[in-house]
C-alpha cells in the first residue's frame, strides 16, 4: 500500500487546482482516471499480498511447501543444467507426540516456532528454509557441497539441542533427526524434486533409527 499513496495524494492536489481553474466539473473530470488507477494499483498490490501470504506457513512465517515446489520448478532445471551443487536437509523434531501430549498443543506450536528460529539463526540469509509438513522442516542450500551441507545440519541440530525451550513447567529439551542429500551435479547425478526428496527423507527415518539426535546423509 506505501507504494499507491504518493498517488493518492496526487489525485488530491490535481483536483484541486484543476477545480480552482475550471470548477467541479473540470477537476472531477481530470482526477477521475486517476481514481481509477488509483484503484487498480490498490488491486494489484492486495492481489499481490494474498499470493505472498499463500506462500507462507502462518504459525512460524516460514516458507510452506507450496513455495518448495515452486523453488524446485523454477530453479532446479537450471541448477542441472549448470552443473552447480545444491543440497538438501529434512529436519524431524524428535519426541514431537509426547511434546503435544504432556504439554498441550498451544505449547507444541512454541517449540514449532523456537525451532524456526534456531534453524534461522544457523543458516545463511540464501538459503531456503520451509516447513514442510507437521513437525518436519526442509531447508534448500544452494551451490552447497555435501561436506559443507554436513557441517551445516550439524550445526543446526548442536544449537537447537543446546537451548531447551523455555515453558510455565519447566525447560523442555529437544533434539532433531536431521537427514541430507545433495547434488554433486556430474553427469550421471540428475535428480528431480521428488527424488531430493525422498533421498532426505529416508536418510531422516534412518537418523532416527540409529537414535535420533544425529545426521544422517543418504548414500
Amino acid at each position: 500500500m506505501i507504494k499507491i499513496i504518493p498517488i493518492y495524494y496526487t489525485i488530491g492536489i490535481i483536483f484541486t487546482l484543476t477545480y480552482q481553474h475550471e470548477g467541479m466539473a473540470g477537476g472531477l473530470l481530470v482526477s477521475l482516471p486517476l481514481i481509477s488507477v488509483y484503484f487498480i494499483l490498490r488491486d494489484q498490490e492486495l492481489i499481490k499480498e494474498s499470493q505472498e501470504r499463500a506462500l507462507i506457513d502462518p504459525l512460524t512465517n516460514l516458507y510452506n511447501r507450496r513455495y518448495i515446489e515452486n523453488w524446485f520448478s523454477e530453479n532446479l532445471p537450471g541448477i542441472n543444467q549448470e552443473k552447480r551443487h545444491l543440497s538438501v536437509l529434512l529436519l524431524d523434531i524428535d519426541n514431537f507426540k509426547q511434546v503435544n501430549d504432556n504439554y498441550g498443543h498451544q505449547k507444541g506450536d512454541k517449540v514449532l516456532q523456537f525451532i524456526s528460529r534456531r534453524i534461522e539463526n544457523s543458516v545463511r540469509d540464501s538459503d531456503i528454509i520451509a516447513r514442510y509438513g507437521g513437525e518436519e522442516f526442509l531447508i534448500i542450500l544452494p551451490d552447497t557441497p555435501p561436506e559443507t551441507a554436513y557441517q551445516v545440519g550439524e550445526r543446526i541440530r548442536e544449537n537447537i539441542a543446546c537451548q531447551p525451550c523455555e515453558s510455565s513447567r519447566g525447560e523442555i529439551n529437544l533434539t532433531v533427526s536431521i537427514g541430507m542429500t545433495f547434488l554433486r551435479n556430474q553427469d550421471e547425478d540428475k535428480k528431480n524434486q521428488d527424488e531430493l526428496i525422498r533421498q532426505a527423507d529416508n536418510a531422516a527415518y534412518l537418523a532416527k533409527f540409529q537414535g535420533k539426535n544425529q545426521v544422517c546423509s543418504y548414500q
